[in-house]
């Protein structure tokens, strides 16, 4: 009995803080990161029950105050100002927790399937025509940031779980990137000459129903919701709900200047039903972010003959693609 109580002794001397719960953020924020110029961000996170936790940024140096619920969930709106930086930004319930080297400028969220999924490197046996000088000149100075969201699924909406970090520029950090989300930002941040941050959100051969919310999709009688309680899916990329609760909901409260989406070729043999989902999943997406009016900018799917039966429905896609962006407020598509 000593020995137990011995041991059990040594493990309270050795692990201290971890029966104390400091300030925690979610992985979607970090060090190196970007944040949407004159927005207002909703940091969330963890800490000890009913604490008192303040925030400071180093652009102002002014202190706000929040306290953590009876289970240290807690959160905080923090309003940014121009394009600027770097910055620190500390948060602390006694102990502090600085995020180093963070950037104020414009955010993009870039989803879609594969063709937004593909790296500036290319996939295997598949290289990115001209992109080895893009990715050999890669420059950590550069105000441009990355972010890939890892891979995953869930049948109930994550308030947290991304894996991923933000990431300064480097060769290799550049080669594993989207390349049409790279190419995109660095010509904006060139032309604009401020800070951006890119945050790349994909699945190779995804459908647009599985990027979308139940509560959206629920007035779609066509689209099958799945069963919650399922655990295991044979096309995760093609069920309803399940990429938009664990690679997008986490990043409630992350302000983006915009969206752009590569996505299509899994829907296009029901063009009728995506000139209905697209709309709807761009009103929710604009909902999401807070933002309204929030550009989304798309690309066409190529001119690729369909398969089976019906060897035009990718045209009659092309087609719908087309007329939704005449019909779609504040959206651009790229041919």
């Amino acid at each position: 009995m000593k020995y137990i109580i011995y041991h059990l002794w040594i493990i309270s001397l050795l692990f201290p803080l971890g029966m104390q719960a400091k300030v925690r953020l979610t992985s979607i924020w970090g060090d190196n990161m970007v944040l949407q110029q004159q927005s207002e961000v909703t940091f969330h996170g963890k800490a000890s029950a009913n604490s008192k936790i303040t925030i400071e940024a180093s652009w102002n140096h002014r202190k706000l105050t929040t306290r953590s619920d009876q289970h240290g969930n807690w959160n905080i709106q923090l309003p940014t100002p121009e394009a600027g930086g770097p910055y620190t930004i500390t948060f602390s319930d006694g102990e502090a927790l600085t995020l180093k080297n963070i950037l104020l400028g414009e955010v993009w969220f870039c989803s879609g399937q594969s063709n937004m999924e593909m790296p500036v490197r290319g996939f295997r046996g598949q290289p990115v025509y001209g992109s080895q000088p893009y990715i050999v000149t890669a420059d950590s100075k550069r105000e441009l940031r990355l972010f890939t969201v890892k891979r995953d699924w869930s049948t109930t909406p994550k308030e947290e779980g991304i894996t991923g970090h933000w990431s300064e520029l480097s060769p290799k950090e550049v080669g594993d990137f989207s390349a049409t989300a790279y190419f995109f930002g660095d010509l904006l941040q060139r032309s604009l000459d401020i800070p951006v941050g890119l945050i790349h959100c994909s699945w190779s051969a995804s459908k647009i129903e599985t990027w979308m919310d139940k509560e959206t999709l629920s007035q779609f009688p066509e689209v099958q919701l799945p069963d919650i309680g399922q655990t295991k899916f044979d096309w995760p990329a093609g069920t309803p709900t399940l990429l938009w609760n664990a690679m997008v909901n986490p990043w409630k409260g992350f302000p983006v200047k915009g969206v752009i989406w590569y996505q299509g070729e899994s829907n296009s043999a029901d063009p009728a039903l995506y000139k209905k989902l697209f709309p709807a999943m761009v009103a929710q997406w604009r909902e999401f972010f807070h933002s309204p009016a929030m550009p989304v900018y798309y690309v066409q799917i190529t001119p690729w003959q369909a398969e089976g039966k019906d060897r035009l429905d990718r045209a009659w896609f092309r087609q719908c693609q087309l007329e939704l962006m005449q019909e779609v407020p504040n959206v651009g598509m790229v041919t």
